[in-house]
């Protein structure tokens, strides 16, 4: 039912009750095989179930920005994307050893305060996640984490 402006006025104020709408009933599901005796029934119920909640996970591509910050400014955009849930990969590659340390410091708290994961990838490669991206264990993992490969950090 459409109201103006006038009518949204008054009902505001109280002179006049806002009408009420008659309630839709909602359907109600029905029962997978509720009349079978073997058991069959909780299984078929069960497997609706798994693929409704299946159906309603949705895969959403996400994806990695990779950076190389060459100025201790640059890791604030890391950051930035960080707090808006895309993972940054950072190349510390062309920086001096103490200002890598200095972003890697700087990203690692950043990572830990909006509760994401870190990893080494290789010598001065960084990937940071946010919380909703967890970082996966590789089969050649060797001497690839310096973090214990629990993601959550390591040093340059």
């Amino acid at each position: 039912m459409a109201r103006g402006f006038l009518d949204k006025v008054l009902i505001f104020m109280g002179i006049q009750e806002e009408p009420v709408e008659p309630a839709t009933p909602e359907p109600v599901p029905e029962r997978v095989g509720a009349l079978r005796a073997d058991g069959a029934a909780a299984q078929a119920q069960g497997a609706a179930q798994g693929e409704a909640a299946a159906a309603r996970e949705t895969v959403v591509p996400t994806e990695v920005t990779v950076l190389r910050p060459r100025v201790f400014d640059d890791v604030q955009l890391a950051a930035g994307f960080l707090k808006g849930n895309r993972p940054v990969v950072v190349s510390l590659e062309a920086c001096e050893r103490a200002l890598a340390q200095r972003m890697l410091d700087f990203l690692s708290g950043a990572t830990f305060a909006l509760d994401g994961h870190m990893r080494r990838l290789g010598e001065d490669i960084f990937m940071f996640t946010p919380s909703h991206i967890t970082i996966g264990e590789g089969d050649d993992d060797a001497g690839g984490a310096a973090d214990g490969g629990n993601g959550r950090g390591g040093a340059v």
